[in-house]
């Protein structure tokens, strides 16, 4: 929701063109080139330097397209804008480029509203707004509606805007898209659009927020690039973490490439915890990108140590959960670990070279995993 890594990332640079879109895979595993991937959702942490030094740290980045220098033509009701302001199309390459350079791997995506859009966006009477069957508008949150997602010319004109936007970045950017609805008439209105969206910009990335559920995507997956989890994990309709992250995985492999998608969780601040739990199983189970943040709310977040860790490219593919099972994944600079709450005991792993902790000096030739517990471990010579 718009309320408002790492090292070795120059492994892998993404090449993206519309109509005609180009895409370098990862590794054989079908991973990100780079772990841990962590995701910037409108708010960066904070931190001394520039905004484009702020920037560089994150592996996925959702803005808006004037974050990075666009300007939308000049409308009464500024939605209605279809084109960007001509002289703003340079600074915006000139600030993609830049970013680009310094953090090659770093893929960024812009949002543009489809499912609700704030007062003001469109004219009061507009047919585009969705009204209930009393003939009222629906409030989303506060100053923001619904949409009428049957609308036929309300779709194309999404579809221009991003058009719009895939032509100004030079398909250097995805396009996010918020709020995915399940009910017969939205899924018909999503299909309308992202079926117009492939033929008119082929292969431009596409990220769409499922907001808190994590059922019935396999519909629109083979549409899209990836999926947003908006604190999924704690809204699980069995409450089976472990049987989430086999699903997250699952429907990763479902979207097109070049696949991506962020798994993000909210904790209170100076939870570690619940960051450092999530951190691992998202590594070890899935290929997502990764965040922890306050709240929806701006999706503030502070910096982390082991977001540093210079772990490198997957060399072996995602665990599969199991009951009591301890789940383990090698990576080029280390290894992750996760041993699920329901193992009867803690597992003693031997390690075939030194490795340590993120923030530890001590070297290890074994760890005990104690259940409910991740390890994130690197070879003593990323030191």
């Amino acid at each position: 929701m718009n309320f408002p890594i790492f090292l070795h990332r120059t492994l892998a640079v993404l090449l993206l063109v519309c109509p005609a879109m180009l895409s370098v895979a990862g590794d054989a595993t079908g991973s990100r080139p780079v772990s841990p991937s962590i995701g910037m959702l409108w708010s960066t942490a904070p931190g001394e330097g520039s905004k484009i030094d702020k920037w560089s740290r994150y592996g996925l980045i959702v803005t808006s397209p004037d974050e990075l220098g666009f300007e939308w033509e000049h409308k009464k009701f500024e939605n209605q804008a279809e084109k960007f302001v001509p002289e703003t199309i340079a600074s915006g390459r000139k600030f993609l480029a830049d970013l680009h350079a310094k953090a090659p791997g770093s893929l960024v995506l812009c949002e543009l509203y489809f499912f609700e859009a704030d007062e003001g966006a469109y004219p009061p009477d507009s047919p585009w707004w969705f009204h209930d069957a009393k003939g009222e508008k629906v409030q989303f949150w506060k100053g923001c509606h619904n949409m009428n997602l049957g609308n036929p010319d309300y779709i194309e004109h999404v579809v221009r805007r991003i058009g719009a936007v895939v032509a100004a970045t030079e398909g250097k950017v995805g396009i996010f898209l918020d709020c995915l609805g399940f009910d017969p008439e939205s899924k018909g209105g999503w299909m309308a659009l992202l079926t117009k969206v492939r033929e008119r910009c082929g292969d431009v990335p596409i990220l769409v927020n499922t907001g808190w559920d994590s059922d019935d995507l396999d519909w629109i997956a083979p549409m899209v690039n990836g999926f947003m989890y908006e604190d999924s994990i704690k809204h699980t309709v069995d409450k089976n973490a472990e049987e989430f992250y086999t699903r997250i995985h699952r429907q990763h492999q479902l979207c097109r490439e070049p696949r991506l998608g962020i798994n993000e969780v909210f904790s209170k601040s100076g939870d570690v915890g619940t960051a450092e739990r999530e951190l691992c199983r998202t590594l070890v189970y899935t290929n997502l990108s990764f965040l922890s943040s306050t709240s929806t709310y701006g999706h503030k977040h502070q910096w982390r140590p082991e977001w540093n860790a210079p772990l490198g490219p997957a060399v072996t593919p995602p665990a599969a959960p199991g009951p009591g099972r301890l789940a383990r994944r090698d990576f080029v600079g280390g290894i992750v670990l996760w041993l699920p709450e329901d193992a009867t005991t803690a597992e003693n792993v031997k390690l075939d070279v030194p490795h340590h902790q993120v923030g530890r000096e001590e070297s290890l030739h074994k760890i005990t995993v104690p259940p409910g517990t991740g390890v994130l471990l690197l070879n003593d010579t990323a030191r």
